[in-house]
């Protein structure tokens, strides 16, 4: 039997370290999850994890496994609804690592694994990284996070930089942004950089066209957005031509643009708005003048995208900084 002093120092360091190495070669787990394939959700794939560790983390794991919802013979492995990938790095996290994401759509992903697991640590992180990838690529995707999770500072901040976006409704994001997102942002388009209202009319029609093969009634589901649109303002030709609208519809908008009487009713729930967006929404161009040291006396124009990548650099750390991100 050993008699001496027993005297093993770890710095936090070496035991951050030690407590990675454990998750990453999977030592002594006794506890297993089966996580759906992200790339095949048919196919299943296992993760190891320590019940100790994970209660430290999570009010959810520890009401699983030591709380009011532990039982004797616990299920193993756990079989959950979390994709594998995001909750890999939700594991990561906890062990100590600092993760990183390569797209807003994992970073997505990881931060509604944090919420549903109830890792407080994790959810502040998860925050913080959003507001560094306030891109404009992005916004329309952290705005929505914002409005889900009700966190207000983060839509907010969101939102004061999609104002500024003059091709908001030609991202990407846009398109695979919720109906009710899609909604929101239409009744909200007195505040957009946006020059016509025959953009807002494009915009819905490719919005429907990108989501009508999973979605049969995404038309119906955004309808408040068509019925904001300003179709008095468009020419007899675009209103006919656009598949927002149907035969009736464009048969009293048109009836009604040319009486210009109030004896000819829109359809129902429909704009009445007369003003052209043209005459009072002008677009924006960003109001910081950037000069790159390596012009020369000629005026150049910069790439837009560049350019907007700048100013939302600029803009988005000065609300951070504000807030104290």
């Amino acid at each position: 039997m050993f008699k001496g002093k027993l005297n093993i120092k770890m710095d936090h360091k070496h035991f951050l370290n030690a407590l990675l190495e454990w998750f990453d070669t999977q030592k002594d787990c006794n506890v297993f999850f089966l996580c759906p394939d992200s790339e095949n959700p048919e196919k299943k794939l296992q993760i190891g994890a320590h019940t100790n560790i994970l209660a430290m983390a999570s009010e959810y794991f520890n009401a699983m496994f030591y709380g009011t919802m532990a039982t004797k013979n616990p299920e193993n492995p756990i079989e959950i609804s979390t994709v594998y990938l995001p909750f890999k790095l939700l594991l990561s996290f906890i062990y100590g690592r600092k993760v990183k994401f390569d797209t807003i759509e994992i970073a997505r992903d990881f931060y509604e694994a944090a919420d549903f697991y109830m890792c407080k640590d994790a959810i502040e992180y998860g925050k913080r990284q959003f507001f560094k990838m306030l891109k404009p690529k992005n916004l329309i995707t952290c705005y929505e996070i914002g409005h889900i999770y009700n966190n207000e500072r983060l839509k907010d901040a969101a939102w004061k930089l999609i104002r500024f976006d003059e091709k908001i409704l030609e991202r990407q994001k846009f398109l695979e942004a919720s109906p009710e997102i899609v909604v929101d942002l239409f009744q909200k388009q007195e505040s957009l950089n946006v020059g016509s209202d025959k953009e807002f009319v494009v915009a819905l029609e490719h919005y429907i066209a990108h989501n009508k093969a999973l979605d049969p009634d995404i038309a119906a589901k955004i309808r408040p957005a068509i019925q904001s649109i300003s179709f008095l303002t468009l020419t007899p030709d675009v209103i006919r031509a656009t598949t927002l609208l149907t035969d009736t519809e464009k048969a009293e908008i048109l009836a009604k643009k040319e009486s210009k009487q109030d004896s000819f009713p829109m359809p129902e729930g429909f704009s009445k708005c007369i003003v052209s967006r043209e005459s009072t929404h002008a677009p924006t161009r960003w109001s910081l003048n950037y000069k790159d040291s390596s012009e020369n006396d000629e005026s150049s124009e910069m790439d837009t995208d560049s350019e907007s990548e700048i100013i939302f650099d600029l803009i988005s750390k000065d609300f951070g900084e504000r807030n104290q991100i």
